[in-house]
């Protein structure tokens, strides 16, 4: 799968700081902070890897179409989740 879809560069987190968040598109709901998103998923993701269950894959795959989408991931995080956003959907 990783063939298919070679991760670029990862920015320098100078770059990321340097760079203002993108504002909300009009009528989206406020995203609330990355750093519990990213915290929810990676125990989600050690939950799924001792025992799979069909709704915590459903719960990672929209909490990493969330992080793709949050205004505050840098342009790298958001192209990785995009990716395994992806991946996770089987495509």
């Amino acid at each position: 799968m990783r063939d298919r879809f070679p991760l670029p560069p990862l920015p320098d987190d100078e770059d990321d700081a340097a760079r203002p968040a993108a504002p909300a598109p009009a009528g989206a709901p406020p995203a609330g902070p990355l750093e519990p998103i990213l915290g929810g998923t990676l125990a989600l993701l050690t939950f799924y890897a001792r025992t799979p269950h069909l709704a915590a894959a459903d719960k990672i795959a929209r909490n990493l179409a969330l992080i793709a989408r949050h205004p505050d991931a840098g342009a790298g995080l958001q192209t990785v989740c995009t990716r395994l956003f992806l991946d996770w959907l089987g495509r």
